[in-house]
């Protein structure tokens, strides 16, 4: 479309208008919002300016900072919505694992004996920040500073430039595109249902017979063509991806049987995952699924269904110590006995068990400990082996733990660095602030082109681009995700082969009965 130069000032010009009273005229939410970030960050400001002696108004600055950028952003985006979703994941998660951890890490520092571990009054570190205080002869070096103090202005510096690159890039608008489901989509959720809880059996009985994925254990059982990761990848992605396009659908044509089996299904497979993993994430991870399933789909989810929802993730979270506890076990015994040794060593007290979960919640994703940890272990940019380090097999999360936290070359693990980590070794202090921005209108761009596209599986694109986004600012692991994005990808190609198929095959049923 095409405009006379005074229409199109007459339209750049209302654009500009809405674009101030987003800014300067912000709604309920935004003002609410506002006032709760400057309680907590000044809150946590007064309690822990007195930890980082000589450093209290930098501190405050980079505390300053980071409020104003974020107050800039929620004034831009409004109440969370589908458009902005992905937007929202990163912020609620950069405010949580960089600043409000921060408050924690030091208010309630843990103590050597209690790192790695959750006590009911301590609170776990990944990795214990060593040699905090560098020492140099120049007073201007950038090593003089604490490791707590460089931490939190590398995060301000990330998420000040994530916000406003979000509110600018925000500026274009999408129209969301949600379609009508089909019978032969009706039914296509039911084939996917059954293959889902066929497929759910085989790969848990491989999962146990050859300790697949199991957590906490070097010993290896070695498949010949890869096939061990083809079944843990069939189990982690391709499963999931499955059950998520059978529930929506099922939602969307309120066929309530079928969407609760498929939700049973998919929490059973997480249980099973606890089972055979000892993984403490297993359940978290079909929860937060469901939870992008539905800002993929615009549920619209009730305060009071969502108070609901809080009440049955409880269990989920009293049982993450028994798990703890069921890792250590299971290298020696067989997966009963171990469930059972657990169960009578932690005894039960569902309070201290709730707290002891929802603490590892907090601290089991990345953020401001392994970046303080690494900064205090003399971390610095890799500089001209950048490419090299990204070329090879474990990437910059496996140069961490070798070259920085004096991991062994071999130990069956990498330490993850989380995105503001990963930009300062790649990048330096540049980096993290062209990271953060970079990652605002990627995600932008992106998730606005998938809102625009109607297929049927194209709510599993969404999900699945989520969840992408969510390991990348989590674990910061940008580099080794190739192999789950091409399988994201070739689930996707199957379940909209499966789904055009069957569409096909309803029509020509439908013509040989008319």
């Amino acid at each position: 479309m095409t405009y006379s130069r005074g229409q199109g000032e007459s339209v750049f010009l209302g654009k500009l208008h809405r674009l101030l009273q987003h800014c300067l005229m912000p709604d309920k939410f935004t003002r609410c919002g506002s006032i709760v970030l400057a309680l907590v960050f000044s809150i946590g400001y007064l309690l822990t300016a007195s930890k980082l002696e000589g450093y209290a108004l930098s501190y405050f600055c980079n505390l300053l900072l980071i409020l104003l950028a974020t107050i800039l952003m929620l004034r831009r985006l409004g109440p969370p919505s589908m458009v902005t979703a992905p937007l929202w994941l990163c912020l609620g998660y950069f405010l949580v694992s960089y600043c409000l951890k921060f408050f924690l890490i030091l208010l309630l520092p843990a103590s050597p004996a209690e790192v790695g571990t959750v006590g009911p009054l301590c609170l776990p570190v990944e990795f214990k920040c060593q040699n905090t205080y560098v020492h140099s002869l120049s007073p201007y070096d950038w090593t003089t500073i604490p490791a707590e103090a460089r931490a939190i202005a590398l995060s301000a510096i990330c998420i000040a430039g994530f916000c406003l690159a979000a509110s600018i890039g925000t500026y274009s608008e999408f129209r969301v595109s949600l379609r009508q489901t089909t019978r032969a989509e009706v039914a296509y959720a039911k084939v996917l249902l059954i293959f889902a809880a066929c497929l759910s059996i085989a790969t848990a009985i491989i999962f146990y017979q050859y300790n697949i994925g199991l957590m906490g254990s070097v010993v290896k059982i070695d498949l010949p063509y890869k096939f061990r990761g083809v079944v843990y990848f069939l189990r982690t992605i391709c499963l999931p991806g499955m059950l998520y396009l059978s529930i929506y659908i099922s939602y969307r044509s309120k066929s309530f049987i079928t969407m609760v089996a498929g939700l049973a299904l998919l929490l059973g497979n997480g249980g099973l995952d606890v089972v055979f993993r000892s993984s403490r994430s297993a359940l978290l991870y079909p929860l937060l699924g469901l939870f992008l399933l539905a800002f993929s789909a615009e549920v619209k989810i009730r305060l009071r269904t969502l108070m609901w929802s809080f009440v049955g993730m409880l269990p989920v979270f009293m049982s993450i110590p028994y798990v703890s506890s069921y890792r250590v076990n299971r290298i020696q015994l067989d997966a009963w006995d171990a469930l059972v040794k657990s169960i009578i060593e932690m005894g039960y007290n569902p309070l201290i068990h709730i707290g002891k979960g929802l603490v590892f919640v907090i601290y089991r994703f990345t953020g401001v400990d392994v970046l303080a940890s690494m900064l205090g272990h003399e971390a610095l940019p890799i500089g001209s082996f950048i490419f090299d380090v990204l070329r090879s097999e474990r990437g910059v999360s496996g140069y961490l733990s070798t070259s920085v936290f004096g991991t062994p070359a071999d130990y069956p693990g990498a330490s993850a660095p989380g995105f503001v980590g990963w930009s300062y070794l790649v990048g330096g202090v540049p980096g993290v602030l062209f990271g953060g921005a970079f990652l605002a209108l990627t995600v932008w761009y992106v998730w606005g082109r998938l809102l625009k596209i109607d297929t049927p599986t194209i709510v599993v694109s969404r999900v699945f681009f989520l969840l992408i986004v969510f390991l990348i600012i989590t674990d910061g692991t940008v580099d080794t995700l190739r192999k789950m994005f091409f399988v994201m990808l070739f689930t996707l190609v199957s379940l909209e082969l499966g789904a055009r198929l069957m569409t096909g095959f309803m029509k020509l049923y439908e013509r040989r009965v008319s």
